[in-house]
C-alpha cells in the first residue's frame, strides 16, 4: 500500500498545501503537480505575475517549502524552456536557479526599463558569436552612458559556468543584461548609481524545423531615432510586447512594424528580409536593430551571388515579395508564410530562404565546433 504523507497540522489549506479541513479533504500536490500549477497561472495572468497561492511546504516527496517560492516568486521561462531546474542565472556574485534569482524594487532596469541586454545561443556548449555580441552590448551601454566594466575573458568564463549546469546534450538560450542599478533617493537623474549584471542560461528543446510565420501589418509604429536610438538593445520592450499581442489578437504570429513615415522596418524581436524576382530586400541600419544574425545572412548570401539591397522602403513594396524571412540570433532564419492573409509564392524547397537556412545551419555548426566565439 502506498505510503500517504501526514496531516500538515497548522497550516492553511491551499492549493498545494492541500485541503486539511472539511468534507473535501485532499492530500498536498507533489512537486510536479506544484510546478504545472505555477506554469498554468503565468500563462493566464502575465509573464511575470506571481503564482502567490503557494506559500510552500515541506513534505517528504513533495515540493519543498524552497522550491515552492521560487515557484511563486519566479518568471515564466520562453517557450523553449521546459524545465526550471535547466535554467541557471548569475547574479550578485553567485549562480541560483533562475525561479530564486531576484533584484531589489529600486533597481532602474526595474523600475523604468533602463537596461541593456544581448541575447544569444549556444551549440555544443559554444556561446556562437560572443565578441559580436559584448561589442554591441558595450555599443549600447555607451550611448545610455553606462560603462561596460568587465573583459570578454571574464564573461565568457561565467558563461561556461552557468553551460557546464545545463543538462549535457543540450543547447542553450544566454541572456546578458545590464541595468543602471539602484536608483539613488527619488531622483530620476541617474548619477551615482552603480551598474548591475545579470547572467542567465537556459536550456532550449532539441532542434528542430520550425514552421513559416504568419505576419500583420501592425497598427503600432517603430520609434524614429530622434525619439530611440536603434542601435540600443534596450530592455524597455514595450511597444515590441503590444505589436505582438496585436498580432496574435489578429490571428498571426507576429507583426511588422512601419516607421511613422510608413517605412518597413522589422517584427517585434526580429529583423525583416523579403525576396523579389531574386533580389533581397532589407531596411537599413538607421531605422532597425543592426542584428548580429542578419550581418550573417547578408554575408551568407552576398557570397552565394545574391544581392541584398538596404534601403528606405515603403509599406507597398512588400505586397508584391515572393519570399521573406526573419532573422534572429535564438531561432536564426524562419520563413514567413503570409502577410496579411496574402500567401508567398515561393515554393520553400526551392527558394533562397531555405537555401539561406541550410547555410546558416553549417555555419553555426563550424562556428562551435571551432570554438568560434
Amino acid at each position: 500500500m502506498e505510503a500517504v504523507d501526514p496531516p500538515l497540522r497548522g497550516l492553511p489549506d491551499s492549493q498545494c498545501y492541500g485541503q486539511q479541513s472539511g468534507i473535501k479533504a485532499r492530500p498536498p500536490r507533489s512537486a510536479d503537480q506544484c510546478w504545472r500549477s505555477h506554469r498554468v497561472s503565468w500563462r493566464l495572468w502575465g509573464v511575470f505575475a506571481a503564482a502567490v497561492s503557494c506559500p510552500g511546504r515541506d513534505v517528504s516527496g513533495g515540493a519543498t517549502r524552497r522550491q515552492c517560492r521560487w515557484l511563486a516568486r519566479g518568471s515564466i521561462p520562453v517557450s523553449d524552456i521546459h524545465q526550471t531546474a535547466s535554467s541557471w542565472t548569475w547574479i550578485a556574485g553567485e549562480i541560483v536557479p533562475t525561479a530564486a534569482a531576484s533584484i531589489g524594487v529600486l533597481d532602474r532596469g526595474f523600475l523604468y526599463g533602463e537596461s541593456v541586454f544581448e541575447t544569444l545561443r549556444t551549440v555544443e556548449r559554444k556561446a556562437l558569436f560572443l565578441s559580436d555580441h559584448l561589442m554591441r552590448l558595450r555599443k549600447s551601454a555607451s550611448l545610455l552612458g553606462m560603462t561596460c566594466d568587465f573583459d570578454d575573458g571574464w564573461m565568457e568564463q561565467l558563461i561556461d559556468q552557468l553551460l557546464a549546469r545545463i543538462p549535457a546534450g543540450e543547447d542553450a538560450v544566454v541572456r546578458i543584461t545590464m541595468t543602471r542599478g539602484n536608483r539613488i533617493g527619488g531622483r530620476l537623474e541617474a548619477e551615482g548609481c552603480r551598474s548591475r549584471w545579470i547572467v542567465t542560461a537556459t536550456a532550449m528543446e532539441p532542434e528542430k524545423s520550425r514552421p513559416p510565420l504568419h505576419l500583420v501589418i501592425s497598427k503600432f509604429r517603430k520609434a524614429p531615432p530622434d525619439v530611440l536610438d536603434p542601435a540600443i538593445k534596450s530592455g524597455n520592450f514595450l511597444s515590441s510586447i503590444l505589436a505582438r499581442e496585436d498580432a496574435i489578437g489578429r490571428g498571426a504570429d507576429d507583426g511588422i512594424l512601419l516607421s511613422p513615415e510608413g517605412i518597413l522596418t522589422e517584427t517585434s524581436c526580429a529583423n525583416l528580409f523579403w525576396v523579389r524576382d531574386g533580389e533581397v530586400f532589407t531596411c537599413s541600419r538607421e531605422l532597425v536593430l543592426e542584428g548580429i544574425t542578419r550581418g550573417c545572412a547578408i554575408r551568407l548570401l552576398e557570397s552565394s551571388g545574391i544581392e541584398v539591397i538596404e534601403g528606405l522602403f515603403p509599406e507597398l513594396e512588400i505586397r508584391s515579395a515572393q519570399e521573406a524571412f526573419l532573422t534572429s540570433s535564438v531561432t536564426g532564419i524562419v520563413a514567413v508564410a503570409s502577410i496579411d492573409g496574402r500567401d508567398l509564392t515561393s515554393d520553400l524547397e526551392s527558394s533562397i530562404t531555405e537555401t539561406l537556412r541550410t547555410q546558416y545551419q553549417q555555419q553555426i555548426l563550424t562556428a562551435s565546433r571551432g570554438g568560434v566565439r
